[in-house]
C-alpha cells in the first residue's frame, strides 16, 4: 500500500462508513413502509440507494485525495463492488421475507410474480456492472473537483514512462 492511500486512509474508512450506514438507513426505511410500495419500485430504490451512495463516497475520497492513483481507484472499486454485492444480498434476504413480500405484492399489478435476485441474470449482470461503472464515474467527478479545489498530482504507472 503506497503512502498516499496510507494517509488517507482515515477518510476512506469514514466515506465508507457514513454512505453504507445512511444506505441502510434509507433502505430500512423503505423496507418498513412497504405497506405504500410497489414491487418495481421497491427494486428500482434498492438499485439506484446504493448507486447513488456508491457515487458519492468514491467521489468523496477522490476529491479528497493527494494523490489520483490506479491504487485509490481499485480501493474504491473493491469498496463498491463488496457493498453493492452485500446490497444484493440484503435486498434479497428482504425479498425472502414472506411479510414483506406480500406487501410488496399487494401495492403491484396484478400478475407480479418476485423472481430471486440469483434467478435474474440479466439483473444480476447489470448490478455487477453498476458496480464497477459507478466508482469509475465517481472517482472522476471526485477527482475533477478536488483538482479545482486544492492542489492534486497524479502517479503515473512505471510502464507508461515515454523514452527520451
Amino acid at each position: 500500500m503506497t503512502d498516499g492511500i496510507k494517509n488517507h486512509l482515515p477518510v476512506i474508512v469514514l466515506a465508507t462508513l457514513v454512505c453504507a450506514a445512511t444506505t441502510y438507513f434509507i433502505l430500512s426505511r423503505f423496507v418498513s413502509g412497504t405497506v405504500s410500495i410497489s414491487l418495481e419500485t421497491f427494486n428500482a430504490l434498492v438499485f439506484l440507494v446504493p448507486c447513488v451512495a456508491m457515487f458519492l463516497g468514491t467521489a468523496i475520497i477522490a476529491m479528497t485525495a493527494e494523490e489520483i492513483s490506479r491504487q485509490l481507484y481499485i480501493v474504491n472499486v473493491v469498496i463498491c463492488l463488496v457493498a453493492g454485492l452485500l446490497s444484493m444480498v440484503g435486498s434479497s434476504l428482504w425479498l425472502a421475507d414472506p411479510g414483506i413480500a406480500s406487501q410488496l405484492l399487494a401495492n403491484s399489478p396484478e400478475g407480479t410474480v418476485i423472481v430471486p435476485i440469483y434467478n435474474a441474470p440479466i439483473i444480476l449482470i447489470r448490478d455487477v456492472a453498476a458496480f464497477f461503472v459507478v466508482p469509475t464515474v465517481g472517482s472522476i467527478v471526485g477527482a475533477w473537483i478536488g483538482s479545482r479545489l486544492h492542489p492534486m498530482k497524479a502517479k503515473r504507472s512505471g510502464r507508461s514512462k515515454r523514452k527520451k
